[in-house]
């Protein structure tokens, strides 16, 4: 008996090992401060007085740095890689806990609404774990908590970017990357901000990544993005959609129909929703190509000058409602 119990520990002694080494490897990369996880945590711990939530991608990401958006308590839940269907989970969830929510910020850059939906994006596993929020689509099981068996490539580079020897990310306590991190390349830096050669630089990523059309996409996202801007009305939230400055190499490359679809729900919405508000600083003038770190999204210094403009902006805003009720008093 003592030799078949001693048999049966020796055979599972190595899955307990590697099943330790698993949980260990968990908890190291998501104890660890993170975009994500500072950006949950400022959320969590001011939810009850945030009256503007940032949705989106790496545009929005990168764009607003709420250290500079002084005269509200902003959380900024934008995030690489997200899409319209994640965004319209992210949005439900964080509405029910914001009772302050005045302002609820959309994307709606040239690539938004024909991004298409990853049903195995990494970022459901991230929002389980760190906001205890389910956006599978259907119930969730043990390996959806666990990166590394949900989506081993991509905990390998987690691991890689967390790993010793690497640089430490500056990170604000909103969660925003105030140096670009060592993980992506600033590319308007590193060519010395010569215009010359990005603008005749036309075979890129940065170029050629959204030269795609789903019009399958397109439909999906505008009917999901009419369904957040109602929500919003009913609940006396303002939605506003945005687009943030882009690089003009970047802007000369749009295709001619994808943005014309764009052009046609902009219409639409400001037609059907008149309390919504679409903010077009694709080719605002005063970014400068030492405001970019790429073709389409905004360095640190970029951030800064958005930022402020912006808070700017959702204070005219305001004084505008403002005026509004007292004239209908």
């Amino acid at each position: 008996m003592k030799k078949f119990i001693f048999r049966l520990m020796k055979f599972f002694l190595p899955f307990i090992i590697l099943g330790c080494g698993i949980i260990f490897l968990e908890f190291y990369i998501f104890s660890r401060p993170s975009m994500f996880k500072l950006k949950a945590n400022y959320f969590k711990e001011n939810k009850g007085n945030i009256d503007v939530l940032i949705l989106g991608s790496s545009h929005n990401m990168d764009a607003i740095n709420p250290e500079y958006v002084t005269d509200f308590n902003l959380s900024n839940l934008a995030v690489g890689g997200s899409d319209i269907i994640i965004d319209s989970g992210v949005f439900e969830y964080a509405i029910k806990q914001s009772s302050k929510l005045k302002f609820a910020v959309f994307p709606l850059s040239y690539h938004t609404i024909e991004n298409g939906h990853n049903p195995k994006n990494v970022l459901h596993c991230r929002y389980l774990r760190h906001h205890n929020l389910n956006l599978f689509g259907r119930e969730e099981s043990i390996i959806d908590y666990s990166l590394l068996l949900s989506n081993p490539e991509i905990f390998k580079m987690y691991l890689s970017i967390n790993s010793e020897g690497k640089k430490k990310v500056s990170l604000n306590k909103y969660g925003y990357a105030t140096k670009i991190p060592f993980y992506e390349i600033d590319r308007f830096k590193n060519l010395n901000y010569d215009e010359n050669f990005i603008l005749n630089d036309t075979s890129n990523i940065f170029i050629t990544r959204h030269k795609y059309e789903d019009i399958e996409s397109y439909y999906r996202n505008t009917k999901t993005m009419d369904y957040m801007i109602n929500t919003c009305i009913q609940n006396n939230i303002i939605p506003i959609m945005i687009s943030t400055p882009v690089y003009k190499s970047y802007y000369e490359s749009y295709l001619p129909s994808k943005e014309n679809r764009r052009r046609k729900y902009i219409n639409h919405f400001i037609k059907k929703y008149p309390s919504s508000i679409f903010l077009d600083y694709e080719q605002d003038s005063r970014f400068k190509v030492t405001d970019f770190k790429n073709e389409d999204h905004l360095n640190p210094k970029g951030a800064e000058k958005f930022s402020k403009t912006l808070n700017d902006t959702l204070l005219a805003i305001k004084s505008q409602m403002h005026n509004r009720i007292l004239q209908n008093k």
